[in-house]
């Protein structure tokens, strides 16, 4: 084989490599303390994991357990704690922000508390202050013309009502029916822009900046995804991880309700954002790991990586848009919770992406 060919031989093997990315996963090590958590966030070198109403604090660098704060309860500094419905916690620039069901509360990245204000009920599905008294928020809109409920993502004062509509679709489900290819809607707000993915339209990703103004609509052409018997599985088996079915009984559960699906999977199954690039979780999995891609501002996707599969957000938070999320990704790194069942104890695990 002369040397022209070796050359463009090795290259188109660099390019796949490079495109598939065979990557190992390494244990961080173990999260003290934490019994249960619901979601996991990291933010200025610091791991914040939620359990029920209360926010546990770690060093990323060792791992150290710093402190824990937030309790349950209606006094300043607490919340309530509804068994089906997840609260939830998003980092932002100088501080962290734990909601419940009708309130919200802001700490320092220490967890001193700065200040709280009362929420509608239900209101707060998703919430980032965008400037004095308004949010990006997710909430429920009147019933669309078919009478299907509606989920609005756009800018809302304090009382949650949407001043500037960015995004709506159907709610997926309805009274006493569940729709097993369920589509929340996912946002995500980096440096002055807000993401919305639109996957109820197919692959879609809107840019906005925070007036609301358009920057980008990314719209790709992807080819559909049928739902099936797997699938299928896999949606009972993160239904039946809600506390409370768990405690009402599976069988109590699936008497009671109708269960029903569409025929194709919503493409973008979760959204998050680091260091200026977009990460969108897809449909795909194989040997417990979850399809990734990672895409520029402009639309052009950079990768498509296959990471350990992550422990699946519960039904409920994902029919209601709530970023209850057991992973992410931080300066490039993709970080996730992984229960040891022998130990019972929780561990970080980390793996470069």
């Amino acid at each position: 084989m002369n040397t022209m060919k070796k050359a463009i031989i090795f290259s188109l093997m660099m390019i796949f490599v490079g495109f598939t990315h065979p990557l190992q996963a390494e244990k961080v090590g173990t999260l003290e303390d934490l019994l249960m958590p619901q979601m996991m966030e990291i933010s200025h070198d610091q791991i914040y994991c939620l359990q029920e109403t209360t926010v546990f604090m770690y060093n990323l660098k060792d791992l150290k357990f710093l402190k824990k704060f937030c309790k349950r309860g209606e006094g300043p500094g607490e919340l309530k704690l509804n068994p089906g419905i997840t609260n939830f916690i998003i980092p932002l620039k100088d501080s962290l922000l734990v909601v419940g069901m009708d309130k919200a509360i802001i700490y320092s990245l220490d967890g001193i508390l700065k200040e709280e204000f009362r929420l509608p009920p239900m209101s707060a599905n998703y919430l980032y202050p965008l400037g004095k008294d308004t949010y990006l928020g997710l909430n429920f809109a009147p019933p669309a013309d078919n009478g299907k409920p509606q989920l609005v993502a756009g800018i809302m004062d304090k009382k949650m009502e949407v001043k500037k509509e960015l995004y709506k679709q159907n709610f997926s489900g309805g009274q006493n029916l569940i729709n097993l290819t369920a589509d929340g809607i996912n946002m995500a707000v980096a440096n002055g822009k807000i993401f919305i993915e639109e996957s109820a339209e197919g692959f879609v990703v809107s840019i906005f900046d925070f007036e609301g103004k358009l920057i980008n609509r990314i719209n790709k052409k992807m080819p559909p995804v049928k739902f099936t018997k797997v699938h299928e599985e896999n949606a009972i088996n993160r239904l039946k991880q809600n506390p409370v079915l768990k405690s009402m009984g599976w069988e109590n559960f699936k008497n009671a309700v109708k269960m029903t699906h569409d025929d194709y999977l919503p493409l973008i199954q979760g959204l998050q954002v680091d260091q200026d690039l977009i990460y969108l979780m897809g449909t795909g999995f194989k040997e417990g790991k979850q399809e990734f891609m990672i895409m520029n501002q402009s639309g052009k996707i950079l990768k498509k990586v296959y990471l350990p599969q992550p422990i699946p957000t519960d039904f409920i938070s994902v029919i209601f848009g709530r970023p209850t999320c057991y992973y992410t990704i931080y300066k490039g790194k993709y970080y996730y919770l992984k229960e040891n069942i022998d130990e019972e104890t929780w561990e970080l695990h980390v793996e470069d992406i």
